[in-house]
């Protein structure tokens, strides 16, 4: 064995001393209605952070009236509030979370329907200007239309005066 394994064990069993559990599991095999022995497995399995099974030793022992029930009680009321709290704390932290996903969502919804506005006004600027270019461009056809028209009747009338003689 090696001295780590040594040391392990050493700390092990000073944090999870030998408590005497199974002999107060031996008092209950012989009188089941010994409170006294379900007390004493609650406060080991407490010790040993085990709260479920200290809560269900603990909560016997109250049942059978053992001679410690204040402090039996002391111990469930404060198991109890422990569980209380870490759980609306567990609960409250996820509500964060969620909160903060659909405050992301709504920023990003945000920006994307400002974008979508900012192009809308693009295109209607667009829009526009292709309108104005459409009738720049017909007015100017017309214009020449009627420029080339005005030229081929003087170049007509021209070449019918040099014709007579």
């Amino acid at each position: 064995m090696t001295i780590a394994a040594v040391v392990f064990s050493y700390l092990w069993f000073l944090r999870y001393p030998p408590s005497g559990g199974k002999y107060f599991r031996k008092a209950i095999d012989l009188d089941p209605k010994c409170a006294d022995a379900y007390m004493y497995l609650g406060l080991i399995a407490l010790r040993r952070y085990q709260k479920r099974r200290a809560c269900r030793y603990l909560e016997q022992a109250i049942r059978l009236n053992a001679s410690n029930k204040n402090k039996i009680e002391r111990e469930l009321r404060s198991i109890y509030e422990e569980e209380f709290i870490s759980f609306f704390k567990k609960r409250s932290e996820k509500e964060i979370r969620q909160q903060e996903t659909i405050d992301y969502h709504l920023d990003q919804i945000r920006l994307l329907r400002s974008k979508n506005a900012n192009l809308e006004k693009r295109v209607e600027s667009l829009s526009a200007r292709v309108g104005q270019a459409r009738w720049e461009t017909g007015h100017k056809s017309k214009l020449l239309d009627k420029e080339m028209k005005n030229q081929i009747a003087t170049i007509l009338q021209d070449y019918e005066k040099r014709l007579q003689p």
